[in-house]
C-alpha cells in the first residue's frame, strides 16, 4: 500500500489491557510426565491429568496445574512420598488412577512463557479469585430489582517473547428476582421467549427460544445430558412445577431447568422489568476512564501479589505501539482520484461520482422493496422521494419502490414475514426504516440484527436508514453509496492495489454434526487487491470426521480459475483449525498457487487507551499493538468518547508479513459503502456469524452465488 511523504501529527501515549508477568519473582516449577500402562486418547489423558492435579492439591501445599502434557508444581514432595500417594490413589480409585504406571520427574523441561502463563493463571491468580471480586462488587450502584455483577477475565499471552497476562472486566446485570419467580408473574410463561439468561454455573448467556415444560416431566433427560455436578444437583433439587427453558448460546440449542438460570437485563428489555432504560444503558456502558479505572482495581490486586508488573504502555515499549492507519487514495468515477480521509469520503463520493455502474443500471433502473417500521409514514414517503430524485439529478442513478410492507412493532417474526412476502418480488435489494436503537457498545442494535437476520441471512441485500438519519441530509451521500453498492455498482476502489496480493478472500467454515454424519459448508468472498468483488460462493459438502475441506469443495470455495498461480491472502474468521489448514496446503501444491492465510479473531481481545489532555479517551483508529512478527492487536473500528472499542487479533504466518496482515485488514475495512458507523471486520468476513447462523437454521439457500456484496 504507498505511504504519502507528508508529516502526520505525533499520536497521543496509549496503553493496553495487557501485564508482564514478573518471572523472577516466581517460585522454581517442576514438570512430571504421566508413564501409562497403556493406551489412552489425547482427551482422556488430559481429562486424567487434571483429576490427578486437583486431588494433589488437596493433599500436598502449594499449586498444582495440568498444562500441556505435563503436571506442574511449585512445591514438589520428596519422590518417594509422591509415590506412596500415588499407590494409594490406585487403591482407592483404581478404574480412574490405575491407568497411572509412574510419575516421572521431566528433568529436561523448561518453564517455556506458555507454561509460566498457565501456571500463574490457574495457581497464584485463581486463589485471588475472591479478593477481586470483592474489589469489584463495591465498583457497582444499584438499581432498581437489579444485582450489577462485576466479573474480571484473564487471559494468556505471549508479548515479544515474554509471558504476560491480559486483565478485563465483564458487567453483568442480573434480575434480581429468580427466573421461575418472574415467571409465575405472567400471564403466559412463552413471555419469556426472547428474554437473555445465564448459566449459574458457567459463562455461558443465551436467548429463550423454547418453553420446554416441566421439570417433572424432563428430569432424567436433563440429568443425563447434564457434564457438570453442579448443573446435575440444581436439576435434582428443582420442585416438580419449575419451568424447563430452550436457551440458543452461539447458534446451539440446550435445554435448561428454570433454577439454573439468571435473567439478563438488557437495555432493550429494561422496561418489561420495570427498569429505567438509561440506568441500564448507563450501567453496561462504561467510558474508556471508568473502565480503565476497573482494570486498576483488578490490577493493583495482582500487582499486590507479586505477579505483574505495569501494563504495557508507549512510555516503556513505545516499539510495541504503531498506527495502521491507510494512508491510500481512491478512485472514484472518471477515474478521479482523492487521497482516503474518512471523514470526506461522502463529500469526494458526492463530487466525484460512482467508479462503476453495473450496464443493467445504465437502462434500468434500481428497484427496490421497503420494510416500515416507523410510525410517520408521510416522513418516510417524503424521503423516498428525495431519495430518487437526488438519486437521478446528482448520482445518475433511477430508483423504483417496487413494494412497501409497514410493520409497526419490530420483532423476529415480524420481520421475517415481510422479508418472506417482499422476497418474492423482483428486487435489488431491500431498504429497512427503523427508529433509532441504543448501542452498548460496537455491536449492532437490536432492530438492526433482526433486519440484517432475514436479509443478508437469506442472501438478499439490505440496507439499514434509522429515523435519525432520515432527518439529516448531510447523510444522503453515504446512503446513496450504501444503496447503489448494494446493487452491485462500486462507488470507489483502491488506486494503487495491494502489492503482495493477487486476490484478497473471505474464509469461514461452517462443520454441522447430522444424523448422517458431519456435513461442512463453506462461504468465500473473492476480492481483487483493489476491492473489486468477482465472486461470493456457499457451498456444502459431507465429511469424514477430521477431515478439513474436502477437495470437491475446496474447487468450489476457491475455483482454480480465480486462484490459479496467484498469491492469495486468506482473511479467516477465527483461528484455523489444524485439518483445515492441511486442506489449504494440499489446494495450494494442487493449483500452484500461494496461500496466505490471516486469522481475523474478534472476540475477547485486550482494549487499547489514549491519553489526551490528561483524559482517557478511546484509541484512534488503526491503533496497533504488536505481540510479535507474526501477531498484533488492530483497533478497526471508530468509537465515540463514551465506548473502547475491541480489537482484532491479527495472526500471520509467512511469507505474509504482520505489516502486509494488518493493511489488508485495513484496506478492506473500507468498503462497507455508506456505512455511518465503520464495523470492525472488514468485508472480507463481515457478518459471517450472521450467515453461518442462517446456515445452522437452514435459512441460507446452499448452494448459493453471487456478484453483489449481500453482506454489507
Amino acid at each position: 500500500m504507498p505511504t504519502n511523504t507528508q508529516i502526520t501529527p505525533t499520536p497521543p501515549p496509549q496503553f493496553v489491557e495487557v501485564f508482564p508477568i514478573k518471572t523472577d519473582a516466581l517460585p522454581p516449577l517442576t514438570a512430571y510426565r504421566l508413564k501409562l500402562v497403556g493406551e489412552l486418547p489425547a482427551a482422556d489423558q488430559n481429562k486424567l491429568g487434571g483429576r490427578l492435579a486437583s486431588r494433589l492439591r488437596t493433599l500436598y501445599p502449594g499449586y498444582w496445574i495440568w498444562a500441556n502434557s505435563r503436571l506442574i508444581s511449585d512445591t514438589p514432595p520428596p519422590s518417594m512420598k509422591l509415590l506412596i500417594t500415588l499407590d494409594e490413589l490406585r487403591a482407592e480409585q483404581y478404574n480412574t488412577y490405575g491407568w497411572i504406571d509412574a510419575l516421572e520427574e521431566d528433568y529436561a523441561w523448561g518453564a517455556a512463557p506458555e507454561a509460566i502463563v498457565d501456571y500463574v493463571l490457574r495457581g497464584p491468580l485463581a486463589s485471588l479469585d475472591e479478593k477481586i471480586n470483592e474489589a469489584l462488587a463495591k465498583t457497582a450502584y444499584g438499581i432498581k430489582n437489579t444485582l450489577v455483577e462485576r466479573e474480571y477475565r484473564a487471559r494468556a499471552w505471549e508479548v515479544d517473547g515474554q509471558p504476560t497476562l491480559s486483565l478485563a472486566v465483564v458487567t453483568r446485570l442480573l434480575y434480581e428476582p429468580e427466573l421461575q419467580a418472574y415467571a409465575d408473574t405472567l400471564k403466559d410463561p412463552d413471555a419469556l421467549i426472547g428474554l437473555w439468561v445465564a448459566d449459574k454455573s458457567s459463562t455461558a448467556i443465551g436467548e429463550i427460544v423454547k418453553i420446554v415444560g416441566q421439570i417433572k416431566d424432563n428430569r432424567d433427560r436433563l440429568i443425563g445430558l447434564a457434564q457438570r455436578d453442579t448443573m446435575r444437583e440444581l436439576i435434582a433439587s428443582a420442585p416438580d412445577e419449575a419451568l424447563v427453558v430452550r436457551v440458543q448460546i452461539a447458534y446451539q440449542d440446550f435445554d435448561y431447568v428454570s433454577s439454573a438460570l439468571r435473567l439478563l437485563v438488557r437495555v432493550e428489555d429494561a422496561e418489561k422489568f420495570d427498569i429505567k432504560p438509561q440506568m441500564v444503558e448507563r450501567a453496561l456502558s462504561l467510558q474508556p476512564s471508568m473502565r480503565a479505572q476497573m482494570i486498576k482495581v483488578v490490577s493493583d490486586i495482582v500487582k499486590g501479589a507479586n505477579l505483574i508488573d505495569k501494563a504495557y504502555s508507549t512510555v516503556e515499549k513505545a516499539a510495541l505501539f504503531a498506527s495502521s492507519k491507510p494512508e491510500v487514495n481512491l478512485r472514484f468515477g472518471d477515474n478521479k482520484t482523492r487521497q482516503l480521509d474518512p471523514d470526506k469520503l461522502p463529500r469526494d463520493f458526492h463530487m466525484l461520482g460512482a467508479y462503476m455502474h453495473m450496464p443493467k443500471f445504465e437502462r434500468a433502473p434500481i428497484r427496490v422493496v421497503v420494510i416500515n417500521t416507523l410510525a410517520g409514514d408521510d416522513d418516510v414517503a417524503f424521503f423516498l422521494e428525495a431519495l430518487k430524485r437526488a438519486m437521478s439529478r446528482e448520482y445518475h442513478f433511477e430508483l423504483a419502490i417496487v413494494r412497501e410492507r409497514k410493520v409497526r412493532v419490530v420483532s423476529q417474526p415480524n420481520l421475517e414475514s415481510a422479508v418472506r412476502l417482499l422476497g418474492k418480488e423482483d428486487a435489488d435489494l431491500t431498504i429497512v426504516f427503523l427508529a433509532e436503537d441504543e448501542v452498548e457498545d460496537e455491536d449492532e442494535a437490536v432492530g438492526d440484527r433482526y433486519a440484517r437476520t432475514q436479509t443478508i441471512g437469506r442472501g438478499l441485500p439490505c440496507l439499514i436508514i434509522h429515523e435519525t438519519t432520515m432527518h439529516k441530509p448531510e447523510s444522503m451521500p453515504d446512503i446513496v453509496m450504501g444503496l447503489i453498492a448494494r446493487a452491485g455498482n462500486i462507488p470507489y476502489l483502491l488506486d494503487e492495489p495491494l502489492q503482495y496480493a493477487d486476490r484478497v478472500i473471505g474464509l469461514h467454515i461452517v462443520r454441522q454434526s447430522k444424523r448422517d454424519g458431519d456435513f461442512v459448508t463453506g462461504i468465500t468472498r473473492i476480492y481483487k487487491p483493489d476491492g473489486a468483488l468477482m465472486r461470493a460462493v456457499i457451498a456444502g459438502s459431507a465429511a469424514q470426521e477430521g477431515e478439513g475441506i474436502p477437495d470437491a469443495l475446496m474447487e468450489k470455495l476457491l475455483p482454480p480459475e480465480y486462484i490459479k498461480g496467484k498469491r492469495v491472502i486468506l482473511h479467516h474468521d477465527g483461528k484455523i483449525k489444524r485439518e483445515v489448514m492441511w486442506a489449504l496446503q494440499s489446494w495450494e501444491d494442487e493449483t500452484g498457487s500461494t496461500l496466505m492465510p490471516v486469522e481475523i479473531v474478534r472476540r475477547g481481545i485486550p482494549r487499547l487507551y489514549s491519553f489526551r489532555a490528561g483524559k482517557i479517551e478511546p484509541p484512534e483508529w488503526g491503533s496497533t499493538f504488536r505481540l510479535s512478527d507474526t501477531e498484533a492487536f488492530l483497533v478497526t473500528s471508530f468509537a465515540p468518547a463514551d465506548i473502547t472499542p475491541q480489537p482484532l487479533h491479527i495472526r500471520v504466518e509467512p511469507p505474509l508479513t504482520i505489516d502486509q496482515a494488518l493493511q489488508s485488514v485495513m484496506a478492506f475495512s473500507l468498503f462497507h459503502y455508506g456505512s455511518l458507523r465503520l464495523p470492525k471486520l472488514p468485508v472480507t468476513i463481515h457478518h459471517a456469524d450472521l450467515i453461518e447462523g442462517s446456515i445452522l437454521r437452514g435459512v441460507m439457500p446452499t448452494p448459493f452465488e453471487s456478484d453483489v456484496p449481500f453482506w454489507l
